[in-house]
């Protein structure tokens, strides 16, 4: 999921997007993800995704952001100003995530 994410936020467009930019910083990521059977590929990524219920996950990635808040009195937390790309769902009519 974090691949995902980190990937997203870079651009990457789609499952074989996410596996190219994988690959492509895999270093980076190996040192901060245990990654035992190495960059999942493009198929990997593709059934993760159909798996991922998007209200799901939305709530979860909305509870982790205010976490990473902890006490302060800040509610916004700025990613890079804009709305992450492919996080609506116009299936059950969900916006996208600020």
């Amino acid at each position: 999921m974090l691949i995902c994410i980190f990937a997203v936020l870079a651009n990457a467009d789609g499952p074989a997007g996410i596996a190219i930019w994988a690959k492509l910083n895999q270093t980076w990521l190996k040192q901060h993800l245990t990654l035992e059977n190495g960059i999942p590929s493009r198929d990997t990524f593709r059934r993760f995704l159909i798996l991922v219920r998007p209200a799901a996950f939305r709530r979860c990635f909305a509870t982790w952001l205010e976490s990473l808040l902890g006490d302060t009195k800040i509610k916004l937390l700025s990613i890079d100003g804009k709305t992450l790309r492919r996080s609506h769902d116009k299936k059950h009519n969900l916006g996208p995530l600020n």
